[in-house]
């Protein structure tokens, strides 16, 4: 991904890290909302320096999509009343 930005935008690869940092900064500011969204607030202008945004994959996001499956339902050796 950092590649990418050198070569689209001949930046500095200073300027580019400084710019990665504001936007995982912003991601975890906005509870970690998703990329679309992020793009939004970008092209109107709320998220400082940046103007379009390509989220990196976050551990957190990631943690927070895993789902606890149950073993199913359970059954019950005992007649109701």
């Amino acid at each position: 991904m950092i590649a990418t930005i050198i070569i689209k935008h001949l930046l500095p690869l200073s300027h580019i890290m400084i710019l990665f940092m504001i936007l995982l900064k912003w991601h975890a500011r906005l509870r970690h909302i998703g990329q679309d969204r992020m793009n939004r607030l970008a092209k109107e202008g709320l998220l400082e320096r940046l103007t379009k945004v390509k989220l990196p994959r976050c551990e957190s996001c990631l943690a927070g999509k895993v789902t606890v499956k149950y073993f199913g339902e359970t059954s019950s050796t005992t007649t109701p009343l």
